[in-house]
């Protein structure tokens, strides 16, 4: 996410024009043994408490009540359990 925001396209990510979740891909992939532990994981997982951290480390950054951020991180995480789930 940091990088997203040195490139300047945290907007974007925002208006769904860029996914995160297949970038995650490869890494889900290599370690496919422990596929049953990362869906575990990504069901703890939630959007609330991604933006919450999100926003504490960059406090600087405008992002209103942060309800477009938390849906889009919903998104990502659904996105990032049905990748898991394939494997």
């Amino acid at each position: 996410m940091d990088q997203l925001l040195e490139r300047g396209d945290f907007e974007a990510w925002l208006d769904e024009e860029i996914d995160l979740a297949p970038l995650f891909r490869p890494l889900f992939e290599s370690v496919a043994g422990q596929r049953d532990t990362f869906i575990r994981e990504l069901h703890q997982m939630f959007p609330a408490e991604v933006f919450d951290r999100f926003k504490a480390r960059h406090s600087d950054m405008a992002m209103g009540d942060g309800t477009r951020a938390i849906v889009r991180i919903g998104r990502e995480i659904e996105a990032m359990k049905d990748i898991v789930q394939s494997l």
